[in-house]
């Protein structure tokens, strides 16, 4: 009911303006946008510029999913998380886009750039039933040229380094498959980033200001947006990063958010990528998520050729060559001599944090610690100040009961046990032949058949008995009294005590088809009735069944 009330009230609206509903809408869905130059993020600048001549080609493919739906009151969102509103079916559902990236360096401080995205596919559920057309399913999108220039540079001893760029985006894109402005459109933006040992931090913002707004659907129109993020990256030959994302448009189309998480990874020349996360809220173009991967070649500046000497006066002698304090028996620092492992322990000098002790990769070069002397290093050891087995994974063993088993060997740690019985206390009962071996007595209430709490555990081992052993086909129940009293009243009571365990053990899981109650009265003493500790003995209950014929 709620859909077909939605394409009522589509369809209301698009005959109240036949001339929207004789178009499909027209903008650019994309919101990516990869920083060409990737200096320090896949997404957000840092500020950094050149060297001169270095530059980086760039190709990624890029999947997102749900960036555009039909809500129910006409209008045309997002799906990010948080997104209002309920869709009447997804405009573009998937879409699959090619980035091409090219930045070069014209000067330390100067970077030209340029971004041409390529929609290839992308699908969505028919809407025409309620008037909106589909896009076309593949089509260029908007390129983008800009400009870099670097206002100070950490390297120059700023405390970070800023920049700032300008790019320009013309109405090249194919509008009708939502990869076009369908008018010209310019984004100014900053960006500053800080390098530590092993991490870089950086952060931007930007406007985007259009020629003319672009209409939606519903009397929608995107306007100018403004916007910025966040990021956080590792240094070295495998990278990985974290980035946020936030934009607003001017004409309240509610906001865009996203969390993206990145790996990369260098190989000489050659970088692979890639990078994911969630969208938020429900601005036109914000995915439910969106992933990628990527391939970029990053060759570097040329060298410099080296300046010729001067030729040395004619009464000076020849210079002597230094020797290469990297050739093997030279002295030299780790610093010197970066591509060298002087440690030997598989790190060069470049990636090792203690280049002149050896360690281990997990720790950048440095050994590991075993501060309480255990045998389990610091980094594996849950308590590193207090010796304990490996098995423990450092931690001393402790025995919660007292009983001599301790706690990852006990099966019973809350119990006293024996080790026998790996920390649990001894059954107490026994499988025997012919019968179930009792270690103690089944206590009633005096006169009564009601059974006592304190042999409520001694009938469960009598349970786990019966129900682990199926070939005890049928176990008799036998009740018995003492001698004292009336012979007939004594043997019914016998038999209400034998009723009551056969009842116990029934509500314990064993069949009562492998049970026979049977009361004895006094007619079956197994010890002296004028004592009483013989009419304490006397007053029982037993298991018997037939013993297994030996073969």
């Amino acid at each position: 009911m709620r859909l077909k009330s939605a394409i009522l009230l589509v369809a209301t609206t698009l005959l109240a303006a036949p001339v929207a509903r004789a178009q499909a809408p027209s903008f650019d869905l994309e919101r990516l946008q990869l920083d060409p130059t990737a200096a320090g993020s896949l997404v957000i600048g840092d500020g950094e510029t050149g060297p001169q001549g270095a530059w980086r080609l760039s190709l990624a493919a890029h999947l997102e999913h749900q960036p555009l739906s039909l809500l129910e009151d006409g209008t045309l969102r997002g799906r990010g998380a948080g997104a209002p509103g309920t869709a009447v079916g997804d405009l573009v559902k998937n879409r699959l886009t090619f980035h091409l990236g090219i930045a070069a360096a014209l000067t330390d401080r100067l970077e030209i750039y340029l971004r041409a995205p390529v929609v290839a596919w992308q699908r969505g559920d028919d809407l025409t039933a309620v008037g909106v057309p589909r896009p076309q399913n593949s089509g260029m999108g908007t390129p983008s040229f800009g400009l870099r220039l670097g206002v100070v540079s950490q390297s120059d001893g700023a405390p970070l380094s800023v920049a700032v760029a300008g790019e320009v985006l013309p109405s090249w894109g194919t509008a009708a498959a939502l990869a076009g402005n369908g008018g010209f459109a310019w984004s100014p933006r900053i960006e500053a980033g800080r390098r530590f040992s092993s991490f870089l931090l950086a952060a931007q913002g930007y406007a985007l200001f259009r020629e003319a707004g672009i209409p939606l659907l519903k009397g929608d129109i995107a306007g100018n947006e403004y916007g910025g993020g966040v990021a956080v990256s590792s240094l070295g030959k495998l990278r990985g990063e974290l980035s946020f994302r936030y934009a607003v448009n001017e004409n309240e189309l509610s906001q865009s958010a996203e969390a993206l998480a990145g790996v990369r990874w260098t190989y000489g020349p050659v970088e692979l990528f890639a990078l994911g996360g969630p969208g938020f809220r429900g601005a036109p173009g914000t995915p439910a998520w969106r992933g990628l991967v990527g391939l970029a070649l990053i060759p570097g500046p040329k060298p410099a050729p080296a300046p010729a000497p001067a030729p040395a006066p004619a009464s000076a002698p020849a210079p002597v060559a230094k020797p290469d304090p990297c050739a093997p028996g030279q002295a030299h620092a780790p610093e010197q001599c970066p591509n060298l492992d002087d440690d030997s322990d598989g790190i060069l000098n470049k990636d090792d944090a203690c280049p002149t002790v050896a360690g281990i990769p997990e720790l950048k070069g440095c050994p590991d610690k075993d501060s309480d002397g255990d045998g389990v290093p610091d980094r594996l050891d849950k308590c590193p100040n207090e010796k304990g087995p490996a098995e423990n994974q450092g931690c001393p063993d402790k025995d919660s009961d007292g009983d001599g088993v301790v706690d990852r060997l006990d099966r019973c740690p809350t119990v006293p046990g024996v080790a026998e019985h790996q920390g649990c206390p001894p059954p107490k009962a026994e499988l025997k032949a012919g019968k179930i071996e009792l270690k103690e007595s089944v206590f009633f209430d005096s006169g009564k058949a009601t059974i006592q709490d304190r042999s409520f555990g001694l009938l469960d081992d009598v349970a786990g008995i019966l129900k682990a052993n199926p070939q005890v086909a049928k176990v008799t129940v036998e009740g018995h009294t003492d001698s004292a009293g009336n012979a007939a009243t004594n043997q019914k009571l016998s038999q209400a005590r034998a009723d009551a365990v056969k009842k116990y053990l029934e509500g314990k899981g064993v069949e009562a088809s492998r049970m026979e109650a049977k009361g004895f009265g006094s007619s079956r003493p197994i010890a002296d009735n004028k004592t009483k500790a013989g009419r304490e003995k006397n007053r029982r209950v037993e298991f018997s069944f037939p013993a297994a014929p030996s073969k």
